[in-house]
C-alpha cells in the first residue's frame, strides 16, 4: 500500500508534517519511514520540496515574490 499520494495531497493544503500523520493515523516517525521507503526523503523533506513546488508555480504564474512567499 502506499501512503505518498494521500500524503502529498495533506501537504499541498499546506498541512504541517505532524498533523499529516495524525489525519493518517500514523505516528509521525512511522510515517516518515514509510515516505522515505517511497521517496527516499523524509516526511519533513517531502513537506519542503511540495512547498517549494506550489512556490515555484505560482512564480512561474506571474504571482508577487511577496504573494508566493
Amino acid at each position: 500500500m502506499t501512503v505518498l499520494h494521500p500524503v502529498q495531497k495533506l501537504l499541498e493544503k499546506e498541512a504541517k508534517p505532524k498533523s499529516v500523520a495524525a489525519e493518517l493515523g500514523y505516528h509521525p516517525d512511522y510515517l516518515s519511514r514509510l515516505v522515505r521507503a517511497e521517496t527516499g526523503l523524509s516526511l519533513s523533506a517531502l513537506a519542503a520540496q511540495v512547498r517549494l513546488q506550489k512556490v515555484q508555480k505560482l512564480l512561474r504564474e506571474h504571482e508577487l515574490v511577496r504573494d508566493a512567499a
